[in-house]
């Protein structure tokens, strides 16, 4: 789901005039710098968000953005149905061969 999201923040990055190297080093030194940021346990998500989240900025502007066409709700939803299948996958590795009842 993290590469949707990076793929989709790499077409806008083009489409503004970046070349495709800019963007994505842009995009893997944030992903990279957020990974470690929660790694280093330097605070929860929510926490870190907020803080990096200045008032009237930038990253602020894309969560407003975010929030008003359905993407926190979209991550859920995606995170659920992930979750979901998982469940069912292993389930199916577990029990290969169920015994039917007839």
């Amino acid at each position: 789901m993290v590469q949707l999201i990076m793929e989709q923040m790499e077409q806008v990055g083009i489409e503004g005039g970046l070349s495709v190297q800019q963007i994505r080093s842009i995009l893997s030194q944030t992903v990279l710098g957020a990974a470690k940021m929660v790694l280093s346990k330097l605070g929860s998500p929510e926490e870190l968000r907020k803080n990096v989240a200045a008032p009237n900025g930038p990253t602020e502007a894309g969560l407003l953005a975010l929030k008003q066409f359905g993407g926190d709700r979209a991550i859920k939803e995606a995170v659920k149905s992930t979750t979901k299948r998982s469940i069912e996958m292993h389930r199916s590795f577990m029990n290969p061969n169920p015994i039917k009842a007839k």
